[in-house]
Parts: C-alpha cells; sequence; structure tokens
C-alpha cells in the first residue's frame, strides 16, 4: 500500500500503508519504525484527505501507543487526547474507533475515570449504529475497569 501511494502520489494509499506499517513495526517491538510510520501518516504536508476512514484519528492512537512504551506518558495522552477530538469531527465509527482505542491508552496510563466513562459512551454509540464488535469492547472495558 505504502509503495502504491509514494510511487502514484496517491495520498489515501500513502497514509494507509503508513498506518498499517506503524502497527506492524508496534507488533515486532521496533518501536523507532513504529512511531516513524504513524507520524508519517500524519504529515500530509497540508494536503486534506476527504473522504479516509478514521483519518488522523486512528493515526493519533497507534502513535499514543508507541509514545506510551518509548516513555512518554505525558504526549501519550495528549495525543490520545487529540485522537478522539478528532474522531467526533469524522464519523460514528471513527468516534467508536477512538473511544476504543483510547480506553486502551487511558487503561494503561492508569486513568481509569476515564476508562469508566468511555464504555457507556462507547456502548450507546455502537448500539445506536449496529457496530457489535464496539459494545463487546465497551462491556470488556466497562468490567476490566471497575
Amino acid at each position: 500500500m505504502l509503495k502504491i501511494g509514494i510511487e502514484n502520489d496517491h495520498l489515501i494509499a500513502r497514509v494507509s500503508g503508513y498506518q498499517a506499517l506503524g502497527m506492524v513495526y508496534f507488533s515486532l517491538g521496533q518501536f523507532d519504525k513504529a512511531r516513524f510510520n504513524p507520524e508519517s501518516a500524519l504529515d500530509t504536508k497540508g494536503r486534506e484527505i476527504p473522504g479516509i476512514n478514521c483519518y488522523p484519528s486512528v493515526s493519533k492512537d497507534y502513535l499514543s501507543y508507541v509514545l506510551f512504551i518509548t516513555g512518554d506518558a505525558d504526549a501519550a495522552r495528549k495525543m490520545c487526547d487529540d485522537a478522539y477530538l478528532s474522531a467526533l469531527k469524522e464519523s460514528d465509527y471513527s468516534t467508536a474507533s477512538a473511544l476504543s482505542n483510547g480506553s486502551v491508552t487511558q487503561m494503561i496510563l492508569g486513568n481509569i475515570d476515564i476508562v469508566r466513562g468511555n464504555p457507556a459512551d462507547l456502548i450507546v454509540l455502537a448500539e445506536e449504529k449496529g457496530q457489535h464488535m464496539y459494545i463487546n469492547r465497551g462491556l470488556l472495558f466497562n468490567n476490566l475497569s471497575q
């Protein structure tokens, strides 16, 4: 995806490739590369990307994971908050994703009060939109934050 995006100057393919590679490198424990990829996805040089699903919120969520793992908890918290605010402007699906992904970040940061509020919002939104995966995640986070 990234190669197609770079070779064809296709911004959506490039952003999608960077997001995917970021999570691959995160899973492999290669955190410098994991950080570079979502940061690169966020660097659109001022070009708008209308209609891309969960962008830029997912890149910000992924980056919040890396920032936490590499020891910058304050930046991780801010990036998580930025992801949620971005998602609110993107779509209901983006908002559900940000509430879910943000609950992971907030939980590992020890912000249990925030995690306690997220599942309720997530479950309501997911039920309204029929997003069963996010209903289940909301229930999981609800139980974990008790």
